[in-house]
Formats: C-alpha cells, structure tokens, sequence
C-alpha cells in the first residue's frame, strides 16, 4: 500500500484499490475475533517490550519466517 500511494494523491482511491482491500484483510485478521485483546496480554504479560522484534506468537513462527521473507524481498527492491 504504501509503495503504490507514495507519488499520487487523489488517483490513489482508484489506483491503490486492491492494495488497500489487502491491508484491510490483514488488519482484520489481527483485530477481529478478540485478537487485538489477546495480542495486549500476552504483551503485558511479557513486560510491554518496546523491541519490535517481540513476537507474540511464537507459536506460529512460521508465519513470521514468512513475513521475514516477504519484507527482506521488499528491502532488495528498494534502490
């Protein structure tokens, strides 16, 4: 999303469309269905770590290796 709205300003309603449908998907996997309450206790529960590198869910590390993967190929892009 924020690569396709970072040169356009009114053409991004249009443009960023389906980029936009996509976050709001990923938003909601992780506010909906008492997520977001769940991702507060286990944040407090260990000591509201500041380091952004915490995971939450070291249950599910897959999905973070995945992550990893598709933010790694990201920053390759970037010049």
């Amino acid at each position: 999303m924020v690569d396709c709205s970072r040169d356009r300003l009114v053409s991004v309603v249009w443009a960023c469309r389906d980029n936009l449908r996509e976050l709001n998907e990923c938003t909601h996997r992780w506010t909906e269905g008492g997520q977001l309450e769940d991702l507060k206790r286990r944040w407090i529960a260990a000591g509201e770590p500041s380091d952004w590198r915490w995971n939450p869910w070291p249950e599910e590390a897959g999905v973070d290796a995945e992550f990893e993967a598709r933010r790694q190929a990201r920053l390759a892009k970037k010049p």
